[in-house]
């Protein structure tokens, strides 16, 4: 036999295999942490939807989309204006509130800012969605 160079078929076969059996666990590991943290946003969407629907159905001047006075408090997430109550999904609890500013573009506007918060296994997270009501009787 000739002196052959570079790998047979086999040993390829093999080495692509166990290649492919180290890479399959971090790989999974990496793909179920990425479905937690996208099932967990969709579900905080979810809420904020719900939210916005209802913010839609209240009149302007109702007590439940009131100012309390701070202007700058949009962003606020350790004090809001309006708390809502918790909601637990798949045993996640997302903390909701939402904070108001008067005539933030015009005299007969409302910014409304709405923040959701929770806990995970893979740490703290954040969304906020932002809406504007206007007076529609100004």
């Amino acid at each position: 036999m000739k002196d052959r160079e570079g790998f047979t078929l086999i040993e390829l076969l093999v080495a692509l295999t166990i290649f492919a059996i180290f890479l399959s666990g971090p790989l999974f590991d990496i793909a179920m942490k990425m479905n937690v943290k996208v099932r967990n946003m969709n579900n905080a969407k979810m809420l904020a939807e719900e939210f916005m629907e209802q913010v839609r159905a209240y009149d302007y001047n109702s007590p439940l989309i009131a100012d309390d006075g701070d202007a700058g408090d949009l962003d606020n997430t350790a004090h809001f204006d309006h708390q809502l109550p918790d909601t637990t999904i798949s045993g996640i609890v997302y903390t909701r509130g939402y904070n108001i500013k008067d005539k933030s573009y015009s005299n007969n506007t409302k910014t409304i800012k709405l923040h959701i918060l929770w806990r995970d296994g893979l740490g703290s997270h954040h969304l906020s969605f932002t809406t504007v009501r206007v007076n529609s009787n100004y």
